[in-house]
């Protein structure tokens, strides 16, 4: 069983991207490689308003208590989706159970 899993994923500003943790975990942390300069994060890829924006230099940490009974972000379910505002380039995502 792993405990920690780091991810480059794949982004560019025409797709939108799954985000779906490989091990079940209770804490997500995403950060861009080089490029592309901003990130834009939605919980439903067709509605704009479910959209946010992860400027360059910054990370998004999605977490619950570690201590919680049962895992709250589950290997296989996404989570939300992912598109570069400008470019192409990796986003790096930890996953920790």
């Amino acid at each position: 069983m792993k405990y920690y899993e780091i991810r480059r994923i794949v982004i560019d500003n025409a797709t939108w991207t799954a985000l779906t943790p490989p091990i079940d975990c209770t804490s997500v942390r995403i950060t861009l490689g080089s490029d592309p300069s901003n990130l834009r994060i939605r919980t439903d890829s067709a509605d704009a308003a479910t959209e946010k924006i992860i400027a360059a230099g910054f990370e998004l940490t999605v977490a619950s208590n570690p201590g919680a009974a049962s895992i709250p972000f589950q290997a296989g379910v996404t989570l939300f989706w992912m598109q570069a505002l400008s470019g192409t380039g990796p986003a790096i995502v930890e996953f920790v159970r």
